[in-house]
């Protein structure tokens, strides 16, 4: 689903950025069904649709990563279909415009109202906790000079009879964390004497980092990778039980500077 998701957005952005430089490049005259505005008019649509052009790149852009930006995208989603009801302001004013422009108005209100739910069911989180997470972590555009990373890496030392079971359960959980608002990576390696599984996580911040933690510990995910490979036996957590690994587990928390 992801895949589709992403793609439609890609496809959605091109296509407002495209009507956006139509309107800039050409002028009104490539609104349908109006009449010859003036200079004054003219002025304004050019410049609105600056705005759309930047809206629709935006879309692009927050296409590469649908987890991580996903917020961005609700948001993104909500000033589409606020645009939809500031177009019926035409209908309570002037009355119904051409009929190109209903159509385009039903698009306004029925994209959103289907793409965020799917979007919500794609990444496993809520809108709303999304939308939490942009505003408290802001714009996702970044600089290493204004952002302090937060993250760690973890050794494992499953026994031989159990480490192909376990690498698979813990790549479950890297795909846990990569969900999670904010997280930039998580992945897992085998050491080439394949005796440690190594799994290194990176976030945004610590925030991020204490959230992807939380979600890895709620009800809800327990029972999802239970469901998917079966239920941990104890001491899975920490490594201590003996009878499957080695030793307990070995955890570095990680701070960039």
């Amino acid at each position: 689903m992801k895949a589709v998701l992403r793609w439609y957005l890609v496809v959605f952005g091109i296509a407002c950025a495209l009507i956006a430089l139509a309107h800039i490049l050409i002028g009104p005259s490539t609104i349908i069904g109006a009449n010859t505005p003036n200079a004054t008019l003219d002025g304004d649509l050019r410049f609105s649709m600056l705005l759309f052009l930047a809206y629709g790149i935006a879309c692009v852009w927050a296409a590469r990563d649908l987890d991580r930006h996903a917020g961005l995208i609700h948001l993104l989603m909500l000033v589409f279909f606020a645009g939809g009801l500031v177009r019926l302001l035409t209908v309570a004013y002037s009355g119904w415009p051409h009929w190109f422009y209903v159509a385009m108005l039903v698009v306004e209100l029925v994209t959103p109202l289907i793409y965020s739910p799917l979007l919500q069911k794609a990444t496993g989180r809520p809108a709303t906790a999304d939308l939490a997470a942009l505003t408290r972590q802001g714009f996702p555009l970044r600089t290493k000079e204004n952002i302090m990373l937060a993250g760690f890496i973890a050794y494992h030392y499953p026994r031989p009879h159990y480490r192909d079971e376990f690498f698979r359960r813990v790549e479950g959980v890297a795909r846990v964390f990569r969900s999670a608002p904010g997280f930039l990576s998580a992945d897992c390696w085998l050491t080439a004497d394949g005796e440690t599984v190594v799994c290194v996580a990176k976030a945004e911040s610590r925030e991020a980092l204490e959230a992807a933690i939380i979600l890895r510990h709620s009800p809800q995910t327990r029972l999802a990778l239970d469901a998917e490979f079966g239920e941990a036996p104890p001491g899975v957590v920490d490594g201590t039980n003996t009878e499957l690994f080695a030793r307990p587990h070995l955890v570095h928390q990680l701070v960039s500077r």
